[in-house]
């Protein structure tokens, strides 16, 4: 028998969301990001590489700010979402469930106003349709996944902190894991999903903007 031990979390492979099989997008702050003049962002480049489906916003005031260092423990760089700002696709794609939509952000702290992380990308829609929606509610700890269902849940420790949330979203079948721990399922719906809305909700109601970093944004057409 040899005396040598081999630790097999020596070799553990690095991982990418393109990794896994029918990814939609991916938004990573370290690259794609276009600034207007400034750090101002107007175009968020899709990684999984379909070009129609990057996140844009043409309008100065409604742009988030790209930040080289986004205060998180791993000093990587965000999209910044303060000011009420929000990018959007207007691709005009659907994609029937079941689909799940993770993010690695700056949960927002407790205060009296909806902050939505991301919701459906139709311009000019209405909250009612092609939307899956997420974001803490407007009652201190509480959240919701929605499509025309909503899916609330408490969760306390998450508000004012880092960390990542990923929703699945399949009707009654629906989960939400934040921090690698189950924190909701049941119904949250069963419509179809045109991506995406990124900060805000699907109508760009300034008053329920996410209002804080985001550093990753990754949407797979499955359940994962």
């Amino acid at each position: 028998m040899s005396n040598f031990i081999v630790n097999p979390y020596s070799f553990v492979i690095p991982f990418a969301p393109t990794d896994i099989s029918d990814l939609i997008a991916w938004y990573d702050a370290s690259s794609g990001v276009t600034k207007d003049g400034s750090d101002l962002v107007s175009q968020w480049d899709n990684k999984e590489g379909t070009s129609g489906r990057d996140l844009v916003q043409a309008t100065a005031s409604d742009q988030p700010t790209f930040l080289t260092d986004g205060g998180s423990p791993s000093g990587n760089p965000v999209v910044d979402f303060t000011g009420g700002s929000l990018m959007r696709i207007d691709y005009l794609e659907t994609f029937d469930q079941p689909y799940t939509i993770c993010s690695a952000c700056y949960f927002p702290a407790n205060d009296p106003t909806q902050r939505i992380l991301f919701d459906g990308g139709k311009t000019g829609g209405t909250p009612s349709a092609v939307r899956a929606c997420f974001g803490k509610e407007d009652t201190d700890n509480n959240w919701r996944a929605r499509t025309d269902t909503n899916l609330t849940f408490s969760k306390t420790g998450i508000t004012g902190t880092w960390g990542y949330v990923v929703v699945m979203f399949d009707g009654a079948s629906s989960y939400v894991r934040m921090n690698g721990v189950s924190v909701a399922t049941g119904d949250a719906g069963s419509t179809a999903f045109q991506p995406l809305t990124a900060g805000q909700f699907i109508d760009g109601n300034f008053e329920q903007s996410w209002n804080e970093p985001i550093m990753h944004l990754v949407l797979y057409d499955k359940e994962l």
